[in-house]
């Protein structure tokens, strides 16, 4: 209920003046997206398909949904561990979660991912239609962030898709090598 108790980050002032009082702490979550490395549109370690994931990553607004989505509550992740886990280092600092449509638009246009037909929408080098197939649930929450993906590939010219699917049905596929790209979230693991 933190979004309905703590607006903008303070306590709500019916609550405040009850005597509530607010303390965040980071929990033992992440959330991180997956690129299945063996599909033959995003996957592999080429240099062309590694640009191709970190431009994908430069051109999303991870601020955005931490602020908008998630209402403040989260932190844009380091590292693939995250607070008060074995592993986790605070001072540790990288690129991730950094939003720089120019530099994905530079390294997309660097390594032939261009738009040839002038719909807007980049190619593949090869000339082939360039499309990121997305599988989130069908929830709200997944609804604005399917949104927030949309926009944001829409910046650097990357045609996204979205196909909803029960998260069960979705792990299935992903352990089956079926998925593209999807989002998922673990919880206090060490």
């Amino acid at each position: 209920y933190a979004i309905q108790a703590m607006t903008i980050n303070q306590i709500a002032p019916h609550l405040a003046r009850k005597g509530i009082r607010m303390e965040q702490v980071p929990a033992m979550d992440i959330t991180f997206n997956y690129f299945n490395m063996k599909d033959p549109v995003v996957g592999g370690y080429t240099p062309e398909k590694v640009a191709l994931r970190r431009a994908i990553a430069l051109g999303y607004k991870t601020q955005d949904e931490i602020a908008i989505i998630r209402k403040g509550q989260a932190l844009a992740a380091q590292a693939p561990y995250s607070p008060g886990v074995a592993g986790y280092e605070p001072g540790f600092r990288t690129e991730s979660g950094v939003y720089d449509v120019p530099k994905a638009k530079a390294l997309l246009d660097m390594f032939g991912y261009v738009d040839r037909n002038g719909d807007g929408y980049r190619e593949m080098p090869d000339g082939s239609p360039l499309e990121i197939k997305a599988n989130p649930t069908p929830t709200a929450r997944d609804q604005q962030i399917d949104e927030l993906w949309k926009r944001s590939m829409d910046d650097i010219g990357i045609r996204i898709s979205f196909r909803k699917a029960k998260w069960p049905d979705l792990l299935k596929e992903a352990r089956a090598g079926k998925l593209m790209f999807w989002q998922l979230g673990g919880s206090a693991s060490d």
